[in-house]
């Protein structure tokens, strides 16, 4: 069979692009876009809270790596990477998920919501994969109550659970279902839902991840048309009073402004854009067809020039009465009992909370409590679930729920690398260092000699730190080696 040639898509001119915009915006405005669009786009890294991750670390970062950076100015935990010796994607701390590489625009929308600080939160990202603003929601809910990470296409699956489990995510569960059904499965159940929509990508700030492609007016039509059924389950799947998120990384104003109108016209008063709490001066185009809604010029226009970042909009949205709606079709239903799982009674677990705190010193049922976990076995794997997850969703099909854990082998815990990254900076025991002359070989996959405390038996699992404090995965010991059990995937 004859090799599959990839297809690339025809270069655009960003100019060309712009010029449909003109008539829209005044000419100093435009200018300044202009001027913008030529200019390279930074990176953004967004430093993982689950971590701890401080401004003092960052500061490593920078002396290390020869980064010079500048904060994002509506999201604390956001940097852009202006120039850099060592590229963000090829340092341990991103091999470890002490941050996520991502454009500073997509920092925006998790930003806008309100958290309650108080009472745990359901959350709903409906069209999620990759996975970075999945990543932000489990930040800024404190990776408690649930958040449910939906992603209708089957093949960015995968992604989205390695990037939840990088960044060290509990309180979470993958699905794969079309987005546009929640709303009728679960009318009201949310507190928040977020719908970072599938769109045309027209930022007008060339990346590899969102490269200028050409876009016909057909093209834009359906993906309005998909983008406004999606946008409907959302505020279906919220509960009255509860707020959802619409963004895209397109400035087209069909699939933005042009969408909330569609909305605004279908529920009238039932839903109000609000102002966003964040001063940000980046008001929504007042098109001829919006006039009648004032409200939608609450919505945020990032142009590429306001923040030196990739055009961006995002509407928060707040559901003010039911929206009358018929009662849909129950949810598709799949029971983890006969998928040969069984949960571990309080003996067990107490049997596990016992072996953390041997063997590192970790207080798991501190974790526990917080986070309101149970937990499930199969076989010898041990998978910490959200207690809400199965208040709410018990036997509704997910690709992956919680958190691995590890397992429990002939009294020695064997905690998973998730688990241990997450939280290895609060062992207190069960730690070697390994010396910086041995790290890159340790990346490699290969295993290290190093001297072993006498407490630390054969046997066992401890955790590898760099001399700067940095985790470096787990390693057991063996007889005169420690035996490097990094994960496939993260071997170089």
């Amino acid at each position: 069979m004859a090799k599959k040639v990839p297809v690339e898509n025809p270069k655009v001119d960003p100019n060309e692009v712009l010029a449909r915009y003109r008539a829209l915006v005044p000419q100093e405005t435009y200018t300044c876009i202009l001027t913008e669009l030529y200019q390279p786009l930074p990176q953004g890294i967004r430093t993982n809270q689950l971590q701890a991750t401080s401004s003092k670390a960052v500061d490593g970062w920078q002396a290390k790596y020869g980064w010079a950076l500048h904060p994002v100015p509506f999201c604390a935990s956001g940097w852009q990477v202006t120039s850099a010796a060592t590229p963000p994607s090829q340092t341990l701390e991103h091999l470890m998920g002490a941050y996520y590489i991502q454009d500073a625009s997509s920092m925006l929308p998790p930003e806008l919501f309100d958290y309650d600080s108080q009472e745990p939160e359901l959350i709903l990202d409906l069209a999620a994969s990759p996975g970075g603003k999945t990543t932000h929601l489990v930040d800024k809910s404190g990776d408690r109550g649930l958040v449910i990470a939906n992603d209708a296409s089957r093949s960015r699956i995968q992604a989205l659970r390695l990037a939840l489990e990088r960044w060290g995510a509990i309180n979470v569960a993958v699905t794969c279902q079309p987005g546009e059904l929640f709303g009728t499965w679960y009318p009201g159940l949310f507190d928040k839902v977020l719908i970072d929509a599938p769109c045309s990508m027209e930022g007008l700030r060339t990346a590899e991840s969102h490269p200028m492609r050409p876009v016909t007016g057909r093209e834009r039509e359906n993906l309005a048309s998909r983008q406004v059924r999606l946008l409907s389950s959302a505020l279906r799947a919220v509960r009255t009073g509860g707020q959802v998120l619409y963004s895209t990384c397109t400035l087209a104003p069909e699939e933005d402004e042009a969408v909330l109108l569609t909305i605004k016209q279908r529920f009238g008063s039932a839903v109000e854009i609000v102002e966003p709490r964040l001063a940000m001066d980046a008001p929504a185009l007042q098109l001829m067809e919006t006039r009648e809604y004032p409200e939608i010029s609450r919505a945020l226009r990032i142009w590429p020039h306001l923040y030196n970042t990739a055009g961006f909009f995002a509407a928060l949205i707040r559901k003010e009465s039911d929206l009358n709606m018929e009662p849909g079709n129950r949810p598709p239903h799949r029971s983890w009992e006969r998928q040969g799982w069984t949960r571990l009674n309080s003996h067990a677990v107490r049997e596990l909370s016992n072996a953390f705190n041997d063997q590192f010193g970790f207080d798991l049922e501190t974790v526990i409590a917080r986070q309101r976990l149970i937990f499930w076995k199969r076989d010898e794997r041990i998978q910490a679930i959200p207690e809400f997850f199965f208040e709410r969703f018990m036997d509704f099909p997910v690709a992956a729920c919680g958190l691995e854990l590890g397992s429990l082998i002939a009294g020695f815990l064997h905690p998973s690398h998730e688990w241990t990254s997450r939280f290895a900076g609060q062992f207190t025991s069960g730690r070697m260092v390994l010396p910086g002359d041995q790290l890159a070989l340790w990346l490699r996959g290969s295993d290290v000699r190093l001297p072993v405390p006498v407490e630390l038996h054969p046997g066992r699992v401890v955790c590898l730190f760099t001399e700067e404090g940095q985790f470096a995965g787990r390693g057991k010991i063996l007889t005169g080696r420690i035996k490097n059990l990094l994960p496939r995937r993260l071997v170089a």
